[in-house]
């Protein structure tokens, strides 16, 4: 079975977003994009046998923080042409040892929600 990282985010957006409606919703445009990231992400996962996967919302700014734990470095450079990409768009990437020969890549992205307006 293929891994997708969007049908493990997908359930914390809804849940994030019933904590943050009414004031903001989802806007499809951003949710669109963050979706076209998982296919990268995915690709991540499954070429690196990554079993440590995980998803957060930070309630105070709406960013989304995407963890995936790794047993080795990845090239963070724009020239590693599939993964560059990914890594130039978070808005900040993290390394962490996690004491058990892994490290976790944690990616940060910007939020998907915006102010709702009355129309």
């Amino acid at each position: 079975m293929d891994f997708s990282s969007f049908e493990v985010l997908s359930p914390v957006i809804d849940e994030a977003s019933k904590l943050f409606a009414p004031r903001f919703v989802p806007d499809e445009e951003r949710v669109d994009i963050l979706k076209e990231y998982c296919g990268v992400i995915d690709k991540l996962v499954e070429e690196t046998k990554s079993t440590i996967f995980d998803v957060e919302v930070n309630e105070y700014d709406m960013t989304i923080l995407i963890s995936i734990g790794l047993d080795e470095y990845i090239d963070e450079s724009p020239k590693n042409s599939m993964y560059g990409d990914l890594f130039e768009r978070a808005m900040s990437i993290q390394w962490e040892w996690t004491g058990e020969d892994k490290m976790m890549l944690k990616m940060k992205f910007p939020r998907v929600w915006v102010k709702h307006t009355d129309e």
